[in-house]
């Protein structure tokens, strides 16, 4: 933005660039923000590698130089600065609407990917997005919240929760679940 451009032509020289989330800047509409002024770079995240979209990946990679320090997950929790969890994935299916959308998302992601990659891969981006946000939003989230929460309520395991939701609407959806539950809870938006 404005104050990118007001650094960059300033005159100012040994400038550094920290980026955090850095796999963000591989869309394209983030990554003029990898000018070749800054002559240091760091770049974190925990998912280096953009999915379905390799030329992103690439671009940063090249940016920052590659990977210089990884620290993967199982190290942070044996050295305790994570807290040892269970990834579970519990399933649900997606009503005909979501499933119709879904459905003509990926035919025309197929269709435009036989293209060249420089001239849809906005858009493919774009469709690729809009097909995750399907997911992400799916209206049988909330049953399966309710099953999870009844499941740790009878093994008496419904103690402190974070709940991470898509949107503010999402949070609206999941709040009666915990209230039928007894769990107060709070927002904390980013």
């Amino acid at each position: 933005g404005w104050f990118v451009n007001e650094l960059l032509t300033a005159g100012i020289n040994r400038l550094a660039i920290i980026a955090d989330e850095v796999h963000w800047l591989g869309a394209p509409e983030f990554s003029n923000a990898m000018a070749e002024k800054y002559e240091y770079r760091l770049g974190l995240t925990a998912t280096p590698v953009r999915n379905f979209d390799i030329e992103g990946t690439n671009r940063i990679l090249a940016y920052f130089g590659g990977i210089t320090y990884n620290y993967p997950i199982s190290k942070a929790i044996e050295d305790g600065v994570l807290t040892p969890y269970f990834y579970k994935i519990y399933e649900g299916k997606l009503n005909s609407r979501e499933l119709d959308e879904y459905k003509k998302l990926t035919k025309k992601y197929v269709r435009y990917s036989h293209f060249p990659k420089e001239k849809y891969r906005d858009l493919t981006g774009i469709i690729l997005a809009k097909r995750a946000k399907i997911i992400k939003k799916a209206e049988c989230k909330v049953t399966v919240f309710r099953e999870i929460l009844m499941k740790l309520k009878a093994e008496d395991k419904l103690k402190l929760l974070l709940v991470y939701c898509e949107d503010n609407r999402q949070i609206q959806e999941f709040r009666p679940v915990l209230d039928e539950f007894g769990v107060e809870s709070r927002i904390v938006n980013e």
